[in-house]
């Protein structure tokens, strides 16, 4: 009987030694690869050569802007998929291309070159203007017995990509019920490190018909016998100072101005229109503002956030 408990002791403790020793194995097994993993995420990549295709009009260093990685650079190896992934949003970003892929091509084990592969957009956009004079279209209806001649309409027409160079211009012209200009020419980049950028714009308008005072809730104009001659002038012009030190963080320092003239006549109606029956308006403004963009695509974001401030 002693025999047998004994054998059944032995059989045991070989089992649970045996058990032990394998579970042990498997652990060390375990730990060397996450090792060998480790070794392998944490090893240097050279990025070689960045190439671009697709970009007949947009210039290298738009682009390259964008990009979290750089020609000769090195990074971890287990950091290079998200890098490009940034980067690939980042160009897609800037709304200048229809679509945009990063290929990585491996020279060898610690080497490799980036194909960038870019559709870009149409970026000439002209398209007709056509507004009402009066709040809404009811109105314009039933309480302006929907004049034609209360209606201004022209043509906008937007340049963006200018030059190859992310630059943009607008423009648009209205006449009609108003006579109006506006203009505006942004640079994104004025410098080699492509940090510091300025935009310009101003705009002229014109007015013979004229709202100068509410009298039970209905806008009151001049008529026909005061419309003959220019009841209000104005010009403005503005210039915003671009900062971006940074991928997602800009500042906007903005000087703007204008100037707005009304007809002797208007200051008679109204006397109150600018105050004590002045004829003449001129106002100076300064402005900070702050956006951080870390969305991963602008037009239809699924993560990240943007602040302005």
């Amino acid at each position: 009987m002693r025999k047998e408990l004994l054998k059944l002791y032995l059989l045991l403790l070989v089992a649970f030694v045996g058990g032990t020793v394998a579970f042990g194995q498997t652990e060390k097994g375990n730990r060397k690869q996450t090792a060998k993993q480790d070794t392998l995420d944490s090893r240097l990549i050279q990025v070689h050569k960045i190439f671009i295709l697709g970009n007949e009009k947009t210039k290298d260093y738009i682009i390259t802007r964008e990009l979290r990685l750089q020609e000769g650079e090195y990074v971890p190896a287990g950091s290079l998929d998200e890098l490009v992934e940034t980067s690939r949003n980042n160009v897609y970003n800037t709304n200048l291309f229809y679509s945009v892929t990063i290929d990585q091509l491996e020279l060898d084990s610690a080497t490799v070159d980036l194909l960038i592969k870019v559709e870009e957009r149409w970026y000439i956009w002209p398209s007709p203007v056509f507004r009402l004079a009066d709040r809404n279209f009811n109105d314009w209806w039933y309480n302006r017995d929907h004049d034609p001649s209360r209606v201004k309409y022209g043509l906008k027409l937007d340049v963006y990509n200018f030059r190859g160079r992310k630059e943009s211009l607008r423009f648009i012209g209205l006449t009609g019920f108003e006579k109006r200009l506006i203009f505006q020419y942004s640079i994104p980049y004025i410098d080699k490190s492509q940090k510091h950028g300025l935009t310009f714009g101003g705009g002229y308008l014109n007015n013979k018909k004229l709202p100068y005072m509410t009298t039970d809730h209905f806008t009151v104009f001049t008529d026909s016998t005061t419309a003959e001659e220019i009841n209000r002038e104005a010009t403005s012009g503005y210039i915003v100072y671009t900062y971006r030190p940074s991928f997602y963080n800009y500042h906007y320092l903005m000087l703007q101005g204008y100037s707005m003239n009304i007809s002797d006549t208007i200051a008679a109606l109204n006397p109150n229109y600018f105050g004590e029956g002045t004829t003449s308006q001129q106002v100076l403004g300064l402005s900070y503002s702050f956006s951080q963009d870390k969305r991963n695509n602008k037009n239809y974001p699924l993560t990240g956030h943007k602040t302005l401030a």
